[in-house]
């Protein structure tokens, strides 16, 4: 008996040890994603641009057939929209993105991404796309053309390194 438990008592304790291991880092950032708070960040030329949680409204709009990712009210204000309701991925053929450092101004005033408008291009994956309460969560990238008074001015904006998770709010 007292060799069993000689024998026993290391593979326990080893084990015990490997499980309680405080460092969880899978090493896998979707993970945040999931359990994270609501966020969306880029980088706009260079600069990185984040907005916070509850800034963001994420909802399916049954009307247009799309969803329509928006924020914040005031200040800057950013906003995808993509066909359908589900993951995937969307080129500039299938979304509109708009970035407005001044909503004050007439629409649209700032950046825009749109098949309307030569120049612009972006791309966009949908990694997870939950039932209402539940995440979208997604990256993207692109160059967005700047515009004034509905007339492209012939700047470009680059977009890089964009990735949200956001809480899919009821249809619309």
């Amino acid at each position: 008996m007292r060799n069993l438990l000689t024998l026993t008592l290391p593979v326990i304790l080893s084990l015990a040890l490997v499980s309680c291991d405080d460092d969880d880092d899978t090493g896998n950032d979707s993970d945040t994603l999931i359990t994270g708070e609501a966020y969306l960040t880029f980088e706009a030329d260079g600069a990185t641009v984040s907005f916070g949680p509850e800034e963001f409204d994420a909802a399916y709009w049954t009307e247009m057939g799309r969803t329509q990712l928006v924020g914040p009210e005031g200040g800057a204000a950013f906003m995808i929209q993509f066909d359908g309701a589900e993951p995937g991925s969307f080129t500039v053929t299938d979304t509109f993105v708009s970035y407005d450092l001044d909503p004050s101004q007439s629409f649209p005033w700032g950046w825009v991404a749109s098949p309307a408008f030569e120049g612009s291009s972006f791309d966009l994956e949908i990694v997870s796309y939950e039932e209402v309460g539940g995440w979208i969560t997604g990256t993207f990238s692109g160059t967005l053309v700047e515009m004034h008074e509905s007339d492209p001015t012939g700047g470009t904006l680059s977009i890089a390194n964009g990735e949200f998770a956001l809480l899919r709010l009821e249809d619309r």
